[in-house]
């Protein structure tokens, strides 16, 4: 059972151990991307360029889509590069690409007129089936760097871009005859269609209740103490139990989208219950993650959503900023101990976790589809 609370919690820092650790946990894994210097620029980005290249043969496409520059994905959606590979208009790979020229220089990313200093052109030639038929082509990828590693732009012109996310806008909301909130059946679409695409069953959660009056039964017991807790994933009923005055608090807060982001926390906990990633007490002996873990995790995987609806136009600028908000104010009360089961960790981690799932997606929360996909 999991607890979100904002105004009972205060805030405080964990021992540099645990940040260390849980920041190695929640970033992406050494060998996710490609570490480069001043001297080896233009083989960093030709390894950059093949990997992409792999990914796109392979149908990785949210190992493709986590690669992309955060500029890109803020404009299109994960569910929009699903579109563009499903349409047939995504160049599928049949070999590696032979790489031509590699130069560097400013460059105006034409979709949404974005300025970007030194960033790689890299010219291919590549053997490619596109709609059905087999081409030699030639073109040019272009890559900006993170800090950390190559990141690629759609080779796409923004009349595309614009008619990929259309697509997926259009779609028709997943009708659930117990989510009372559009918002609530929005997160329900994007986890449907993400299990969808990796070859994994999903089932919605069952239930999102207000606890209007108590004792309250549910799938975890008798609920007393509501006000205690707040809010909770019950995992034995796959559903979400909440203090209606908690609800309230947050929104005169942060705004609705402050408890959204909350939702969408207790939804990552109901994705990692269906991919039986669980809690130990001793992960070393028992695979596992720590409560602590286990909790950044799931605000990474609502950074991931959150990224996912602010590129769909879902939410905005303001919506993305208040989420951020209500996670910052959602950290543990000074003196709580990393290895409590009920830590959630502090705010400043808190944040980073979300933001990682935001900036680095799946990759970012140590978490590959196709490997759950391959053991199913």
């Amino acid at each position: 059972m999991t607890t979100t609370t904002f105004t009972r919690r205060r805030s405080s820092f964990l021992p540099v151990l645990i940040a260390l650790f849980v920041l190695a946990t929640f970033a992406p894994a050494a060998g996710a991307g490609f570490q480069f210097a001043a001297d080896d620029r233009v083989d960093s980005v030709t390894a950059a360029a093949i990997e992409m290249s792999r990914q796109r043969e392979n149908r990785e496409l949210y190992e493709l889509y986590d690669r992309m520059h955060p500029s890109a994905r803020n404009v299109f959606s994960r569910q929009a590069l699903l579109a563009w590979a499903e349409s047939g208009e995504m160049g599928v790979p049949v070999d590696d690409p032979v790489i031509g020229d590699v130069t560097f220089g400013d460059w105006t990313w034409d979709v949404s007129s974005e300025d970007f200093e030194d960033a790689a052109t890299v010219s291919y030639t590549q053997s490619v089936e596109r709609n059905g038929l087999m081409s030699e082509e030639r073109g040019e990828w272009m890559f900006v760097s993170d800090g950390q590693r190559w990141r690629w732009f759609p080779d796409l012109v923004a009349s595309d871009v614009e008619r990929f996310t259309a697509e997926v806008q259009a779609a028709p909301e997943t009708y659930h005859p117990t989510f009372r909130r559009a918002a609530y059946v929005r997160i329900d679409r994007f986890w449907e269609t993400i299990f969808a695409e990796a070859g994994l069953d999903y089932t919605a959660m069952t239930d999102i209740v207000a606890v209007t009056s108590q004792p309250f039964e549910t799938g975890c017991g008798v609920e007393e103490e509501i006000e205690v807790y707040a809010i909770y994933y019950c995992t034995l009923d796959a559903s979400v139990y909440y203090d209606p005055d908690f609800q309230e608090d947050v929104v005169a807060a942060t705004g609705p989208y402050g408890f959204t982001t909350i939702i969408a926390h207790e939804w990552g906990h109901h994705i990692q219950v269906t991919l039986g990633i669980d809690i130990s007490r001793d992960p070393e002996l028992d695979g596992g993650l720590y409560p602590i873990e286990f909790e950044l995790q799931a605000d990474c995987l609502a950074g991931v959503y959150a990224q996912d609806a602010l590129a769909i136009g879902d939410i905005d600028q303001d919506e993305t900023d208040s989420a951020i908000e209500i996670t910052s104010l959602s950290g543990d009360a000074p003196g709580t101990d990393w290895d409590e089961f009920d830590a959630h960790g502090a705010s400043d981690q808190r944040v980073k976790s979300f933001l990682t799932g935001f900036d680095d997606g799946f990759a970012g929360c140590n978490i590959d589809l196709d490997d759950y996909a391959a053991q199913d």
